[in-house]
């Protein structure tokens, strides 16, 4: 799907309820537009996280302390550790909790004597309980010792530009538009019409995103308000 398109076809839908086509720029700026395809994106990929969790591995680092990638938003699962042949040798247990003492500044933590790839499994996991892009191995990595950890998360596209082109199922696209205008008939909330308007895009998007509890979409929308700015 691509970013412009979208847009521009939102701007288009939008200008037809009117006879003067500058009249959108007294509601919706130029470049509030990009701000509500990421909105209606984070949206989307919120409402089914499941079609936006991606496998990945992390080169195992000396220590105990492993960084998740950027690219991973929340860690859903560790799988385990991978071979040399990329196969998954063993799952790994994670942990109730970090109970292992990170130092502030010192990094890697604790060194093993083991020498070999083969000698060495990771027996268990957890977050670090201050931040949670960082996975505590046990026991640590030994230096020398290589390895990918094979790890689950919610990776959710993401939008800089208007130039950026992503990958959505036809209901996913349709359900972006949707919000897209559910946010900008929102500008204008305390006219009737436009109110309106605004809330029956959102529903026609819980429909496509197959969101039918009450709760759930309340749920969204609060989530919608914080992403606006708006708690």
């Amino acid at each position: 799907m691509k970013i412009s398109s979208l847009i521009e076809d939102a701007r288009r839908y939008v200008v037809g309820y009117y006879e003067d086509d500058d009249e959108q720029y007294v509601h919706w700026l130029e470049e509030d537009w990009l701000s509500y395809v990421k909105m209606a994106i984070g949206i989307v990929t919120l409402a089914d996280q499941s079609a936006f969790t991606k496998v990945m591995d992390i080169e195992l680092v000396e220590g105990s302390v492993q960084e998740i990638p950027d690219e991973c938003k929340t860690l859903k699962a560790v799988r385990g550790v991978k071979d040399e042949r990329g196969v998954i040798t063993h799952r790994v247990r994670k942990r109730a909790s970090n109970t292992l003492q990170l130092p502030a500044i010192s990094r890697p933590l604790c060194k093993s004597i083991t020498k070999s790839n083969s000698d060495y499994v990771v027996k268990s996991y957890a977050l670090d309980d201050d931040d949670d892009r960082i996975i505590v191995v046990e026991p640590p990595v030994p230096a020398g010792v290589t390895g990918l950890l094979t790890i689950s998360c919610y990776s959710p596209p993401i939008v800089e530009t208007e130039d950026d082109d992503i990958e959505l199922t036809q209901a996913q696209q349709t359900a972006v538009f949707e919000l897209v205008l559910y946010y900008a008939w929102g500008v204008d909330i305390e006219d009737t019409a436009n109110r309106e308007r605004s809330n029956t895009h959102w529903e026609h998007a819980m429909t496509l995103l197959k969101v039918i509890n009450d709760a759930d979409s309340k749920a969204l929308k609060r989530q919608a308000r914080v992403m606006n700015g708006n708690n």
